[in-house]
């Protein structure tokens, strides 16, 4: 009966070993994520700088308040937030689109958001 229990501690502990070191995949560990922006619980998701004149500058919205990691949601519902804008950069809302906001880059371009 010993020789049967000796082997089979074995296995049991060479397989748990092998699993505790196996790469486990959260968010915050090798996921890519969008580049998002933020507006009072509303999120647009980047489609770069591809505009090529089909979008105006309409009203302004505000500022971006907060830059945050890559997966992190904030609660607050007037804050404008994203995990790739700096603080500070102006989003205007492109002419006659809701769902459409534009992102003042420092450079004088404008990145594309669309919800």
């Amino acid at each position: 009966m010993k020789q049967l229990l000796i082997p089979f501690f074995l296995f049991l502990m060479i397989g748990c070993q092998s699993e505790q070191t196996e790469p486990v995949a959260t968010e915050s560990t090798g996921a890519t994520h969008e580049a998002q922006l933020i507006i009072h619980q509303n999120t647009f998701v980047s489609l770069g700088y591809k505009n090529e004149g089909k979008y105006e500058i309409g009203d302004k919205v505000g500022v971006v308040e907060k830059k945050v990691q890559p997966g992190i949601t904030l609660q607050s519902p007037d804050l404008i937030y994203s995990n790739v804008l700096k603080e500070g950069t102006v989003i205007y809302r492109a002419r006659g689109e809701m769902a459409v906001m534009l992102a003042e880059k420092d450079n004088g371009s404008y990145e594309l958001f669309e919800r």
